[in-house]
């Protein structure tokens, strides 16, 4: 890992590396919500496909079925936004430090 020399002057090199570290960590699970989130999706998109078996009247469990996939996709998505915000603020802590030195 290079460091900046602006950082290792001021002495955040300790944190710069803990910053670092953190934003490893949450790509890594970014990756993970990322492929939830398709799974989700594919579910979502397979059971609507199969909508035009059941011709116009849809039988409850068929539209509940429905409903659970949108409810996981949903919950799938909120994961990668909820993920993604934290990687937004890890970044701009690390451009802070490497601008800043402090």
């Amino acid at each position: 890992m290079n460091i900046p020399l602006s950082i290792v002057n001021a002495g955040k090199t300790d944190e710069y590396v803990r910053l670092q570290k953190r934003l490893a960590y949450f790509e890594e699970k970014h990756d993970e919500a990322l492929e939830a989130a398709e799974e989700a999706a594919e579910t979502l998109s397979a059971s609507v496909r199969n909508q035009s078996y059941y011709g116009r009247i849809l039988p409850n469990g068929f539209v509940i079925e429905i409903a659970d996939a949108a409810k996981k996709c949903l919950s799938a998505n909120r994961k990668v936004e909820h993920v993604e915000s934290i990687i937004s603020v890890v970044e701009n802590d690390i451009k802070r430090l490497e601008e800043g030195g402090a």
